[in-house]
């Protein structure tokens, strides 16, 4: 799920895998605002109060690394770029609302709209757990299991949420069902995990509705795929502002997926999506200003939403970006940023980002060139399926570049790209087949693939069969 309850989905991983609290997403950008807390075992016996909005220093663009809130102390201050619903949930707890203190705890604790910050989320737990708040206190256990180590506190999680969503807590009721989805706590059980997430969605739990909508989407977790049932959940999800709805229901209208495809609205719920920080949503948008099909043409407003996506660390917006600066379209040409960038996304494995990385470094674009490098990040993406890595990587190997010339390998990687349409690769196993080089000579399948190439637009293999059909004619 996409939500902001979806990292308690690993948890399970987390206990058996030894993966720390900030790398259970996988390739997620690591941000300096990132910091680790320091846990007791049990909440302290002092009780914390919520600050006074007065007491809170201005905001910043960074939290420092070493910071530990004790409960005497405030929290460190609210970024300027943080969402409007971690902005909503801090005025009001500020203000000493117990359930939007546990509710922004868990915002900081899985960095949903906000950057990861676990004093933050160990600060407003505590706070909520000391006036009752049961989800608050499975919070701090799941804090407590994913940096302590101490599998223990999964169970206890369970048993606490279990306890509240008995008694009718929506949030609750969420978040057993979450647990059940991923085993957490002892038992993986689709079925059970689906009546939790109904119970709460019954009451109008926002993000129960959008796991709903979600598991009709894509239909795993025990759901059965139903696009109709999807879209009725996002929508009543998207009403109440839930972004990953409201981003599910762009992605529905974008598709025609259980409603009429309507690109207008899917703009308007991207739109919203995106004035909440939701990166996949902000990328969304940056493509259709891109593309210039749905909204008129508008490269730098592109650029722009790219930027913001990549600065939430989307490998996919990364690597967009880096396009954008190494053609100087929608912005001035820095093969240098670019190359940045590139690396930003390779670095997460993004395969596009990798051979445009690759590609970086075969030309000498913004980083010295490097030949060795260059193949290094075309195997990457090319061991990915990435076909246009698997016709650099083919090329490389044909001319002897990074590594010993080895036309068997430069077939087999000619091979793996043409079996995927890229023209290059076809055009390039054309011209092998003609000359036998790698593999047997042969006229015909040297013809076969020019053909597939041409029917492309390969230049290249339209005059490359204009010649050979010539030759080759009685």
């Amino acid at each position: 799920m996409k939500n902001y309850w979806l990292p308690v989905l690993v948890v399970s991983a987390v206990v058996s895998g030894g993966v720390s609290l900030f790398n259970i997403f996988g390739p997620q950008k690591e941000t300096t605002e990132s910091t680790a807390p320091s846990i007791p075992a049990s909440a302290p016996s002092s009780a914390i109060s919520a600050p006074s909005e007065s007491s809170l220093p201005a905001p910043s663009s960074t939290v420092p690394a070493n910071t530990t809130v004790s409960p005497n102390q405030t929290p460190p201050p609210l970024l300027v770029a943080d969402s409007p619903q971690a902005a909503a949930f801090r005025a009001k707890a500020i203000s000493g609302d117990t359930r939007a203190a546990c509710q922004l705890g868990f915002l900081y604790l899985f960095g949903q709209g906000v950057p990861k910050n676990g004093d933050e989320a160990y600060h407003w737990f505590t706070f909520a757990s000391q006036k009752g708040d049961l989800c608050a206190v499975g919070g701090l256990d799941l804090m407590r299991m994913l940096l302590l180590g101490d599998k223990d506190r999964g169970a206890s999680a369970f048993k606490t949420f279990m306890k509240a969503a008995e008694s009718g807590d929506s949030l609750a009721q969420d978040l057993v069902g979450l647990c059940y989805l991923q085993g957490v706590g002892g038992e993986k059980n689709d079925a059970k995990a689906l009546a939790w997430f109904q119970k709460a969605a019954d009451q109008g739990f926002p993000e129960a509705e959008e796991e709903l909508g979600e598991g009709y989407s894509f239909g795993e977790g025990g759901f059965v795929k139903d696009d109709k049932q999807a879209a009725i959940w996002y929508q009543k999800a998207a009403d109440q502002g839930n972004r990953d709805a409201e981003l599910g229901l762009g992605e529905a209208y974008a598709r025609g997926a259980g409603v009429s495809k309507n690109t207008a609205k899917a703009m308007e719920w991207y739109q919203k999506s995106a004035d909440q920080r939701d990166a996949i949503a902000e990328r969304h948008l940056a493509y259709a200003y891109l593309q210039g099909e749905i909204v008129p043409k508008d490269s730098a407003k592109a650029v722009e939403w790219f930027q913001k996506s990549a600065d939430q660390g989307d490998a996919a917006a990364e690597t967009s970006l880096g396009v954008a600066y190494e053609s100087g379209e929608g912005i001035d040409r820095d093969p240098v940023k670019a190359a940045f960038w590139f690396q930003k996304g390779a670095d997460q494995g993004f395969p596009g980002a990798e051979c445009m990385l690759g590609t970086a470094y075969d030309h000498g674009d913004g980083v010295k060139q490097d030949s060795a490098q260059a193949i290094n990040w075309f195997e990457k993406a090319a061991e990915q399926g990435y076909a246009e890595a698997q016709y650099n990587l083919g090329l490389m190997y044909s001319q002897g570049r990074g590594r010993p010339q080895d036309y068997v390998q430069a077939v087999s990687w000619y091979q793996k790209s043409a079996d995927q349409g890229f023209p290059d690769a076809e055009c390039a196993l054309g011209n092998f087949y003609l000359k036998g080089i790698g593999v047997p000579k042969d006229s015909a399948k040297a013809i076969e693939w020019y053909e597939k190439a041409a029917s492309q637009g390969s230049a290249e293999a339209q005059e490359a069969l204009k010649q050979v059909t010539a030759t080759t004619s009685p």
